[in-house]
């Protein structure tokens, strides 16, 4: 058994039909040092009455008025008892692997924060019932998140990280909605070690047309949000890592820039392209070079050991 406690914290908005795979996929964990809560964020489709058929299995708190994923989260945080909390959106799952994934790697190297690899899915969720963690587990550990080479998608579903760090930059904010994890991670670019696992992946993020990402048009003004957000927070701009804190935070907007391209938003991707035009340069600059110099080597750990070695 494990030694680090994971506090699960589900955040879920009129999500009936989905939020029960979600509190599933916490609850058959083959790790037990965990507990599942799970924050309602004043739904009205029948979910609250979903997650009161759990009982004492989770610890439930549904909002009388609605207030954001990022207020939900913020929540579920405040009540957690656990060291590291394993963020999960209501219409996502983890595979039932994913907490034993965590700890093999908080006791390898005593990270502050992991970052998990994702599968995609649309409709049904997939086959979750494997219960063995593959044998190794492939991944990349930075001194700090700012240091990072690697492409990386953010989510709230793959974001593992100790409380008190996400206390120390005040939570989650919905300023930056709906990229919320990105300013979060952003704010967190140097509180301590990173790990970024690219195999095995132990998320399944469900695409359906709710999904944030569709909406071409709240992506362009959440990434303007994010932008006045984030180019001010004094860890980036005072840094002397500044072209990393640049790079940073130029990876958001430019990836906003292409789904605006690609949904035939031209002008708009255009505008937004020159507004970000140095964090993009930044971010093209730090990518080319680790073409040029090589990405920092990936790491395996073996299941059955608890010694990393070089890939």
């Amino acid at each position: 058994m494990g030694k680090t406690k994971f506090s699960v914290v589900i955040s879920c908005w009129n999500q009936q039909n989905l939020i029960a795979q979600a509190v599933d996929s916490a609850l058959k964990q083959t790790y037990t040092q965990r507990e599942v809560i799970v924050v309602d964020d004043a739904s009205t489709d029948g979910s609250v009455d979903v997650l009161k058929s759990y009982g004492s299995q989770i610890r439930l708190l549904a909002n009388a008025t609605n207030q954001g994923a990022s207020a939900a989260r913020n929540v579920g945080t405040e009540l957690a008892q656990g060291e590291y909390i394993a963020y999960l959106d209501g219409d996502d799952a983890l595979k039932l692997w994913a907490l034993e994934l965590y700890d093999r790697m908080i006791q390898a190297r005593r990270p502050v924060m992991i970052l998990a690899s994702m599968s995609y899915f649309k409709g049904q969720l997939p086959d979750n019932r494997e219960t063995d963690l593959p044998p190794q587990i492939e991944f990349v550990s930075y001194e700090n998140w700012i240091d990072k080479e690697r492409k990386f998608r953010s989510s709230a579903s793959a974001i593992v990280v100790k409380k008190n760090a996400v206390a120390e930059v005040g939570g989650w904010k919905q300023v930056a909605w709906p990229f919320d994890d990105y300013f979060l991670l952003t704010e967190l670019a140097y509180s301590g070690r990173t790990i970024q696992i690219l195999d095995p992946r132990s998320v399944l993020y469900r695409e359906h047309q709710s999904n944030a990402s569709r909406d071409v048009s709240m992506l362009l003004s959440g990434t303007y949000s994010y932008l006045e957000a984030s180019i001010s927070l004094p860890r980036l701009k005072d840094h002397p890592k500044r072209l990393a804190g640049l790079a940073l935070t130029g990876g958001q907007p430019l990836w906003t820039v292409r789904k605006a391209w690609q949904n035939g938003r031209k002008i708009d991707g255009l505008r937004l392209l020159l507004r970000a035009s140095p964090l993009i340069a930044a971010t093209a600059i730090v990518r080319l070079r680790a073409m040029v110099l090589g990405q920092r080597r990936a790491e395996i750990l073996r299941v059955e050991s608890t010694t990393p070695i070089r890939n």
